[in-house]
């Protein structure tokens, strides 16, 4: 009958407030439960051991502030299972990303793409924040979920309560991790890069549009070149809107598409520029009909619209029937642009980019070689006019190079250089400044464009007579063997 009393009072009397073996962070409430004959709490099948279970009054605010509640119990689910923690379950507006979804993709320490069930019971969920200054982890680091449910990236190691995940809409896990003072220099840094990149593309894209429109207004400038020119122009308008849209905002599959075409967009009109200006420095043509002109532009559009299409149309096949490794599928959308793995964005943007700007570099070579040779064949052995003829040299050399995307090319040997993460500080001030100019890259052309002083006369006639036009019929291009100030409309 003692025996009987004794269970009884143990069943109903509130918890005795003994020392639990974890932190209050790593706890859920597990009110409702009830205890077992051998001091175990059973919530929802799950068995919390004499010590991973307490009653509480009070919950932790980001770990420091306490708050009273009613008295609850609360149990140390981390203890026999992996924990993931969520930032917010419904509506924080803190938290950009705040589903109800019980199930969301990440990547696991296979570079695979994975489905996780919350309700499977597989994981231990953890929900809140886990301290109160946190950032998010950009969709350009690469990271992966670790099978403890630690979170590793190219930013650090983060265990399990110094992360939490935000759910998209699309069910897609957006990591948010901790700031702590350790943190401080990383962070910082990926801010004023933030800052950096965001300024210069909004000086860029005014001065690309200005570009655009002087040559849209100037019928002398809008010969084969010119039009290929203003395409090119177009395409880093669209190129630099899409990348601001996408420093600041999670972009999904249909953004990251128009964004992945219009990369290739602007690097494959880049390749037409380069042979366009290679082609005239290999002729000797002073004069070409209307006609031929718009039949050689109808072939640069079918090349340029038309090679960026079929590769982003085989992306897309690839993404969607998955036919290789999850290592080398894109996975649009679903973690920024692109999947993180260095592999996937090697295969389809770094490697394609890079075998283009060389083609470029080298088509650049051959037309400076070019050029350099009709100016020595031509030269009066005058001093100023060897000085005058050097000058001309270097300025258009100087021109062709920065159109031709020699910044493009030092994001290639940024992309395979030593990873983010393992740089010095000599090598993250070098590339911070090759970003930095890459970025303002559309104030660069404006330059470019209206530093010669035969496109600043015609700037000047069209703002006097707006109703000039071209001679009928004709377009000019250079004469390397008869007249040295046709080298000048050869650029442009």
């Amino acid at each position: 009958m003692l025996r009987i009393f004794v269970f009884n009072l143990l069943l109903i009397c509130p918890l005795v407030k003994a020392s639990i073996s974890c932190d209050f962070i790593d706890t859920v409430n597990i009110t409702g439960g009830y205890k077992d004959l051998n001091q175990n709490f059973i919530y929802k099948s799950e068995v919390y051991p004499h010590g991973t279970y307490q009653e509480f009054s009070y919950v932790e605010d980001f770990f420091k502030t306490r708050v009273s509640v009613d008295p609850h119990i609360r149990g140390c689910i981390c203890n026999f299972k992996p924990c993931i923690r969520l930032c917010c379950q419904g509506d924080d507006k803190n938290i950009p990303h705040c589903s109800e979804s019980t199930k969301f993709t990440v990547l696991n320490e296979d570079s695979e793409e994975k489905t996780i069930n919350l309700e499977d019971n597989k994981y231990g969920v953890l929900v809140g924040r886990s301290c109160k200054d946190m950032f998010e982890v950009e969709n350009q680091t690469p990271w992966k979920l670790q099978k403890n449910g630690s979170l590793q990236s190219s930013d650090g190691y983060f265990d399990y309560n110094k992360f939490c995940f935000g759910i998209s809409n699309e069910s897609v896990a957006v990591p948010y991790a901790c700031f702590e003072e350790d943190d401080m220099s990383a962070h910082h840094r990926h801010e004023t890069e933030l800052i950096v990149h965001t300024v210069g593309m909004l000086i860029s894209i005014p001065f690309l549009i200005i570009t655009f429109f002087i040559y849209a207004l100037i019928p002398e400038l809008r010969n084969l070149h010119g039009k290929s020119l203003m395409c090119y122009i177009l395409a880093l308008i669209l190129v630099n809107s899409l990348l601001l849209y996408a420093k600041h905002n999670n972009i999904e599959k249909f953004e990251a598409l128009v964004l992945y075409y219009s990369i290739f967009l602007t690097f494959f009109w880049m390749n037409v520029l380069c042979y366009d200006i290679w082609r005239v420095s290999r002729s000797n043509i002073s004069n070409r009909s209307l006609r031929g002109e718009q039949k050689t532009f109808l072939k640069y559009c079918l090349y340029g619209f038309g090679c960026p299409l079929l590769i982003t149309v085989i992306a897309v096949l690839i993404d969607h029937f998955k036919p290789f490794h999850n290592d080398y599928h894109p996975l649009f959308g679903q973690f920024g642009l692109m999947h993180h793995n260095k592999k996937t964005k090697a295969i389809y943007v770094n490697i394609p980019i890079l075998i283009l700007t060389l083609v470029n570099v080298v088509l650049f070579v051959d037309t400076s070689r070019r050029v350099w040779s009709a100016l020595d064949s031509g030269i009066d052995k005058k001093s100023d006019k060897r000085k005058e003829m050097f000058r001309k040299r270097f300025s258009i050399c100087l021109r062709l190079f920065i159109i031709m995307g020699v910044i493009w090319l030092m994001e290639s040997i940024s992309f395979f250089s030593t990873d983010y993460s393992e740089r010095t500080s000599f090598k993250h001030t070098f590339f911070q400044i090759t970003d930095f100019i890459s970025c303002i890259q559309g104030l660069l052309i404006f330059i470019v464009c209206i530093s010669d002083k035969r496109t600043r006369k015609l700037i000047t006639k069209r703002c006097r007579s707006p109703k000039s036009s071209t001679d009928d019929g004709i377009t000019y291009e250079a004469d390397f063997e008869n007249n040295d100030e046709s080298l000048n409309v050869m650029v442009y």
